[in-house]
């Protein structure tokens, strides 16, 4: 189950991003999984809330943004979503293909609350990298 080691990765790259102080602040952790990163979500899900609990970011919620396959025939140039296990082109047949979304894995963002002198909640992303 690679996904635990995924999800250790995510909350290393989380306590790098903030501040010690912040950690049980924080809300909600986004990431993007694309369908060849092999990750199953909710395998992810629950490897992120056991070990986010143990490090002081209890109640984190990761949020997955999951991108299908999408792909691009070098042949036709046709751009489809491709459907496991068949790697061709539904036009021309061919598998000469490139991959345009599908494949991502990374760390979106970080929503941190806020609290005000009315102790009133709000809340602040952290962005962590660039679509």
């Amino acid at each position: 189950m690679h996904e635990f080691s995924i999800a250790q990765n995510i909350v290393r790259i989380v306590k790098d991003q903030v501040d010690n102080g912040e950690l049980s602040r924080i809300t909600k952790v986004k990431v993007k999984v694309g369908e060849l990163s092999g990750v199953v979500p909710e395998a992810l899900e629950f490897s992120f809330r056991v070990i986010a609990e143990n490090n002081k970011m209890r109640g984190a919620h990761l949020e997955i943004d999951f991108i299908p396959l999408k792909v691009k025939c070098k042949n036709c140039e046709k751009e489809f979503r491709l459907d496991f296990p068949s790697f061709v082109c539904p036009d021309c047949f061919s598998s000469d293909l490139d991959i345009l979304a599908g494949d991502e894995l990374f760390l979106e963002s970080i929503e941190i609350a806020d609290t005000d002198e009315q102790s009133n909640v709000a809340s602040r992303q952290v962005s962590i990298s660039d679509p």
